[in-house]
């Protein structure tokens, strides 16, 4: 049996700006995908429209009834609905889409060639007013969030103080024993005198700047968090140490790019009501915000022994 030969260079880091970059767009995609629920879509239909959302920024949508395809099978009064991509082929004066062919991603029947003509034949719905994906936006600030980690982690590398430990034949035993206690944190080293300038630590002299990076990349996910229309009062803004005022330009904010997102998709459910009459109706899982009363509550002050023996 032969020996793998495992070279020093065959190794990469565990953390890079690849595994930094999935983390940050997983999590948001993760949250993203649990702002909404769909009455009228099951839970593989719900996922597809918010994953086309996600990475495409729009989606068409049509219905099929029962019977018109083999695979469809239950009890559909209203029939059922068919999601699949598209692309625009005809323009109207406003640039808005009239008519669309419609993208067979699987090998299915139900879903027409020919191209179908919008508020007609199909409804289409994007994901935000500009009618750009959501990863176009979270990508470019998860980009800067993978720049504030990677300084983060040059600087605290740069807080490390290896020691340079200079021995003899004589004393490499000692001087072995010695390196493994600093490895096992003991608070007292036992050494020869004149061996104590053999062990010196090197200082980097770097700034420790960890805790203001640490608040830089705060602020990047408090945009995100921001444009999810999710509370972004961070650890780094107690918040009381806010007064009620400043609660509620937060809270404003935030629920006005939250309604952003959400009332586009509010749209697209009435028009697949009105257009298709199926009833589809969407539901915001809203978060709790802070309310303002929260920050002015005071914290109960410790009685004072004085006034108890009174």
């Amino acid at each position: 049996m032969s020996k793998k030969v495992i070279r020093k260079n065959e190794y990469t880091a565990l953390i890079d700006r690849k595994v930094i970059r999935d983390y940050y767009m997983e999590k948001y995609y993760n949250i993203y995908l649990n702002l909404y629920d769909f009455e009228g879509l099951d839970y593989q239909q719900k996922d597809y429209l918010l994953r086309k959302m996600w990475a495409d920024g729009k989606i068409a949508i049509g219905k099929i009834k029962v019977g018109e395809d083999s695979l469809i099978t239950g009890d559909y009064p209203n029939g059922q609905l068919f999601l699949c991509p598209f692309a625009a082929t005809t323009l109207n004066i406003y640039d808005y889409p009239v008519m669309v062919s419609l993208v067979r991603t699987k090998d299915v029947k139900f879903i027409p060639l020919q191209p179908q003509k919008v508020d007609e034949d199909v409804v289409i719905g994007y994901a935000q007013r500009n009618k750009r994906s959501i990863w176009n936006l979270v990508s470019f600030i998860i980009e800067k969030i993978c720049d504030v980690e990677m300084t983060l982690r040059t600087a605290l590398k740069s807080q490390k103080m290896p020691w340079v430990i200079g021995y003899t034949p004589e004393n490499q035993m000692q001087s072995k024993t010695i390196s493994e206690n600093l490895d096992q944190d003991e608070p007292s080293l036992f050494m020869e005198i004149e061996d104590v300038n053999n062990f010196k630590a090197l200082v980097s002299g770097a700034p420790y700047i960890c805790d203001k990076l640490y608040q830089l990349r705060e602020s990047y996910e408090n945009e995100l968090r921001e444009y999810f229309g999710v509370n972004n009062l961070g650890i780094a803004e107690k918040k009381e140490h806010l007064i009620g005022d400043e609660i509620n330009v937060n809270n404003e904010q935030v629920q006005r790019s939250g309604e952003c997102l959400y009332d586009s998709l509010l749209e697209m459910c009435e028009r697949v009501q009105d257009v298709l009459g199926y009833p589809l109706k969407i539901k915001y899982n809203k978060p709790n915000m802070i309310k303002p009363e929260e920050a002015d509550e005071e914290e109960p002050q410790e009685e004072n022994e004085d006034d108890l023996d009174a």
